[in-house]
């Protein structure tokens, strides 16, 4: 029975069907055609996707972020699922178990994937799992009794920047998969992969000729962010490049007139007016700031939800570039 229902959102399929004591569905989202959701609570934010045939089940919290999507005839069915902002499953997802699962920002999980959920599973920011792949927490089947020796359920953790590349691939109960690492198709990852390592195979060993990343600084990534910047404005039918000391460009969308600019820390920006600012660093959780701010060396942004905003961010993902909030509701579910 529903106890406490906020509901903004007029994009609710009549076939839906949510059961909770609290129901919380923020504006812009939208549940399609024939989906069940069932939990404790459930909080759905502004500009989600759930689509048609799809099944979520929790024992306990559902939680989907700013801009998520579970994709179509999904089913999901866990004790508590956390999607922050703008990660993404694909149609036909299967995830089960009775554990948690945590997915972070900027994720994107392919279609016809298996994530199994018997013990904990969390999968960090800005990961890639290719379509029809499978993440295990538990391997058991063969008779304790008969003395079988493969029995193990164990989490599962995958960090952040994680790219499981292609499809078919196998992560094993028990494994931890570290930051930036590089799995490639068709693997079987039965140990954990340090960070920044390519693996490959049955079983996935190491491929010391593939280094994924390269270091970088952050005048790097301040050029990078600069071409990206110019490219962006180009989506625009009015967009020009202002002169002066600071790099900041001008542009015309249908929500009106945007600045953009480039500074070295967060104090240059109290005496600017900008829709979106790019720092090198500087940016702090406590503060609050005209517009929306990207600060490159930490990789958080100070989070507006304006439309341009979520046109840039949408811009950049997943590729690009990918930051996380520092401040918001979404913060507080971050690990």
């Amino acid at each position: 029975m529903m106890k406490k229902n906020s509901i903004t959102s007029s994009s609710i399929s009549k076939t839906a069907n949510l059961k909770a004591e609290i129901i919380n569905i923020s504006d812009e989202a939208t549940i399609g055609e024939n989906v069940k959701i069932s939990a404790k609570e459930i909080y759905i934010s502004r500009g989600c996707k759930v689509e048609e045939g799809t099944n979520i089940s929790a024992t306990g919290t559902i939680f989907l972020g700013d801009f998520t999507l579970i994709g179509a005839n999904s089913i999901i069915q866990v004790n508590n699922l956390t999607l922050m902002d703008y990660s993404k499953l694909q149609r036909n997802m299967f995830m089960n178990g009775g554990n948690d699962c945590f997915i972070g920002y900027n994720s994107w999980i392919g279609s016809n994937c298996i994530l199994n959920v018997a013990e904990s599973l969390y999968i960090g920011n800005g990961v890639g799992i290719g379509t029809y792949s499978s993440v295990w927490t538990h391997g058991h089947h063969g008779e304790l009794l008969e003395g079988c020796k493969i029995h193990k359920v164990s989490p599962v953790r995958i960090e952040n920047d994680v790219w499981i590349l292609g499809c078919y691939n196998v992560i094993s109960p028990g494994v931890v998969v570290g930051e930036k690492a590089l799995v490639m198709t068709g693997s079987i990852v039965t140990k954990d992969v340090p960070p920044m390592t390519a693996v490959g195979g049955n079983p996935a060993k190491s491929i010391p000729s593939l280094a994924p990343y390269e270091e970088v600084t952050v005048e790097d990534k301040l050029v990078k962010m600069t071409s990206f910047i110019q490219e962006f404005c180009e989506l625009f039918t009015s967009s020009k490049k202002l002169s002066g000391e600071k790099s900041s460009w001008l542009i015309e969308s249908e929500y009106g007139s945007h600045t953009i600019v480039i500074v070295d820390s967060t104090e240059e920006l109290e005496s600017l007016e900008y829709s979106i600012a790019i720092v090198k660093k500087g940016l702090r959780e406590e503060k609050e700031y005209k517009g929306s701010v990207f600060d490159l060396s930490s990789k958080y942004y100070y989070k507006t939800s304006s439309k341009i905003e979520i046109k840039f961010i949408q811009f950049l993902l997943y590729e690009k570039a990918r930051f996380m909030p520092i401040n918001g509701h979404t913060r507080k579910y971050e690990r």
